[in-house]
C-alpha cells in the first residue's frame, strides 16, 4: 500500500488506508505528488498541529511554530517568545516588540510595573545596568532611559528617575542626577 484514495491516508505502520491517522501521527499531504500519509514527524516546512492532527505550514489560531520540535505550541519553550507578527517562537522579538518573561510573548507594551528595556529588548522590573551601561526606570514613560527627563533625577541607589533625591543626596538640575 503506497497510496490511498482521497480522503484516506496511508498508515505505513498498519498498512491500512485510514480516514484519520492513529494517535501520535499526523495527516500529511505531499504537495508535489499529492500522496496522503500518516507521519510521526512532519517534514519541513510543515509543523505537527495536535489540535487538528495534521501537518500544517501555519499553525491554528493561538498556536506558534516551534522550530526546535517542529510542532505547533500554545506557549513557547523557556527562553523563547510567541511572536504574533510571524506566528513563530523566537529567541529575540522583532523591532518595536519586547520579550515579556511573564507571558513568554513579544509585546509592544510591558505589563504594569515593568519597564521597556531597549538595551535587552525585554520587559524588566528593574533596568539593566553594568559597569559601562547605566539605565534608569522612568515611571512617566515606563521605559528604561540613560538620562532622566527634565524635572526628574537619576537616583543611582534605586536606578529610577525620581522627583526628589533621597536623603543625603542633592538634586543637580543641570544634569538631572542625584549627587552627593
Amino acid at each position: 500500500m503506497e497510496t490511498c484514495p482521497d480522503p484516506y491516508f496511508a498508515d505505513r505502520t498498519s498498512w491500512l488506508c485510514r480516514l484519520k491517522c492513529p494517535a501520535y501521527f499526523f495527516s500529511y499531504i505531499n504537495e508535489e505528488n499529492l500522496l496522503r500519509t500518516c507521519e510521526e514527524f512532519c517534514p519541513e516546512p510543515f509543523f505537527a498541529d495536535e489540535t487538528t492532527g495534521s501537518c500544517l505550514k501555519t499553525c491554528s489560531a493561538n498556536f506558534y511554530r516551534d522550530f526546535s520540535t517542529r510542532t505547533c505550541v500554545p506557549t513557547c519553550l523557556e527562553k523563547f517568545f510567541a511572536d504574533d507578527t510571524t506566528g513563530n517562537c523566537v529567541s529575540e522579538c522583532p523591532s518595536g516588540f519586547y520579550a515579556d518573561f511573564t507571558t513568554s510573548r513579544c509585546v509592544s507594551v510591558c505589563p504594569d510595573g515593568y519597564f521597556i528595556d531597549t538595551f535587552t529588548k525585554s520587559c524588566r522590573l528593574t533596568c539593566y545596568n553594568d559597569e559601562s551601561n547605566k539605565f534608569f526606570a522612568d515611571p512617566s514613560t515606563h521605559v528604561c532611559v540613560a538620562d532622566c527627563p527634565k524635572g526628574s533625577f537619576a537616583d543611582f541607589t534605586t536606578f529610577q528617575c525620581v522627583a526628589e533625591c533621597p536623603d543625603s543626596y542633592l538634586a543637580d538640575p543641570s544634569e538631572n542626577k542625584c549627587v552627593t
